[in-house]
């Protein structure tokens, strides 16, 4: 057996799709062929999906020498990879609001027109992202200034009630509001992830210790910090990924929340300009 279902039902919040797919569990109507290749179906689309959503946030360096390689034929160095990096992120977001603009004719990048810049930020306020209320986000913590930096400290009690897994659940793949670890900050040099600022809550939450950690070094931080790497974040959840070439795991960090990302958590992002004096 699996150790994570190929399908989940949620009865408060369920599409009709889900209710086909539940469907062929009734009794008169199932068929283990069917629901073998519903399985495996779901399975591919849910692994297709998660590394698409991966890519999007977090481009690896294969995937920006295919992008490159598509349309220059000149040999892609490490160098030029780095550099594009931006560029492609950027490129990303552009790709996507275009496809949307033109799906539902709509106007996702054009803020100098106030009519559909007013439609576009009220709907990203009033359903963002659906799941979640201005209030709920504004919750997720506090923050302050720093020598440049923002410093979030989250509220575990808003994270516990947001994030809706069980404490036998909580893990550092899934995050954990139980945790004394936190992501103080996100840094960003442009548009890409170089590091991040972690917080630990010591003395009763009474006072915090600051780590700097570069996004490429968070697995060795974890191993340096077992009580870290057993309990996890109280507002990030660890990912990676495989690649294929070179069989090497890269592993990044990602909102502990569903369908909300670090960048729309308030204060939570802090752009530099100097990586190496920063770190």
């Amino acid at each position: 057996m699996d150790s994570k279902p190929f399908f989940i039902f949620n009865i408060i919040n369920h599409n009709e799709e889900d209710f086909e797919n539940l469907i062929k569990f009734s009794k008169n109507l199932y068929d283990e062929e069917t629901v073998k290749t519903l399985a495996e179906s779901l399975i591919y689309f849910q692994s297709f999906k998660s590394v698409i959503k991966e890519i999007f946030d977090c481009p690896n360096d294969d995937f920006i020498k295919f992008v490159i390689k598509e349309r220059f034929k000149f040999k892609v160095t490490q160098q030029f990879i780095n550099t594009s990096r931006p560029l492609i992120v950027k490129s990303i977001q552009e790709a996507i609001s275009e496809v949307i603009s033109e799906k539902f004719n709509i106007d996702t990048l054009r803020p100098s027109q106030e009519v559909s810049a007013t439609r576009v930020e009220g709907n990203t306020k009033d359903d963002k992202k659906i799941y979640y209320t201005q209030d709920e986000i504004d919750s997720l913590g506090k923050f302050e200034e720093f020598e440049g930096v923002t410093i979030v400290l989250p509220n575990p009690d808003s994270y516990i009630k947001l994030l809706k897994l069980t404490s036998e659940e909580y893990s550092v793949e899934k995050g954990n509001p139980l945790s004394d670890f936190f992501i103080s900050s996100v840094v960003t040099q442009g548009t890409t992830i170089v590091g991040y600022l972690i917080g630990q809550y010591v003395n009763q939450m009474e006072d915090i210790k600051l780590y700097t950690v570069k996004s490429n070094e968070i697995a060795k931080f974890l191993d340096e910090n077992p009580i870290l790497k057993e309990t996890g974040f109280i507002n990030a959840r660890l990912g990676s990924r495989l690649n294929k070439k070179n069989n090497e795991t890269t592993y990044f960090l990602k909102s502990c929340l569903n369908n909300l990302s670090f960048r729309d958590i308030p204060n939570l992002i802090s752009k530099i300009e100097d990586t190496e004096k920063f770190f």
